[in-house]
């Protein structure tokens, strides 16, 4: 967070006294706006001589000689104490306007995750429901998957409740002697099975040939 603000103030002050701050002229209004903004680094932003010095590439003691002059800067030019402030609340208006959006971003992320984590436990409740239905045979094979996406008088949630049936019919039929080449042939249905329930439900479908991915 502090590099962005370091980012920040450094634009602001360029904009604001019309000049680039990393240059090292000798100019008086470049030597004013640095010690200005060195001033501004140590006192909100608490850093030390040596971490303003290798912002700038300049020796710690530079920093602290510009610091320590700009008391009698300020006295010599009166306006640049009003420039400093002004500078400070230019400065704070862009910092928080780039923190607000930067946190905005992090909730919308947050709020996606929390939506995917929903669908999962959603997902894994349904499939622990089909695990405990495997006893009940399922008229439906894979083959059937476009007969069912067709049925005009089936909703959406039937035609997907019977494709995860169909799902978990076929890992259920596994066993510990089953071959790796049964256990692709149901991984490889299962995408097939999932592709359609993407036709039906795209989060969902993506989030289960997500998690086979994985």
């Amino acid at each position: 967070m502090k590099d962005s603000a370091i980012q920040d103030l450094l634009i602001t002050a360029s904009k604001h006294f019309g000049l680039d701050i990393y240059s090292n002229s000798r100019l008086l209004r470049h030597i004013q706006a640095r010690a200005v903004v060195y001033s501004i680094m140590r006192e909100s932003l608490f850093m030390t001589f040596m971490n303003i010095a290798k912002v700038f590439s300049k020796n710690h003691a530079t920093i602290m000689h510009a610091i320590n002059e700009l008391p009698y800067m300020i006295k010599q030019d009166p306006s640049l104490e009003y420039k400093k402030l002004e500078l400070i609340d230019k400065w704070g208006v862009e910092f928080t306007k780039c923190n607000l959006e930067s946190r905005s971003k992090k909730i919308k992320n947050l709020h996606e995750r929390i939506f995917l984590c929903n669908l999962e436990m959603q997902l894994l409740s349904k499939q622990l429901k089909f695990y405990k239905m495997t006893d009940i045979d399922c008229k439906y094979t894979v083959k059937d998957i476009d007969k069912i996406l067709n049925y005009k008088s089936w909703s959406d949630r039937k035609k997907i409740d019977t494709l995860f049936h169909i799902d978990c019919t076929m890992y259920a039929n596994l066993g510990t002697d089953s071959t790796i080449g049964e256990k692709n042939n149901v991984r490889t249905q299962s995408r097939i099975i999932y592709r359609a329930i993407k036709t039906k439900n795209s989060a969902l479908g993506k989030l289960l040939l997500d998690s086979m991915d994985k």
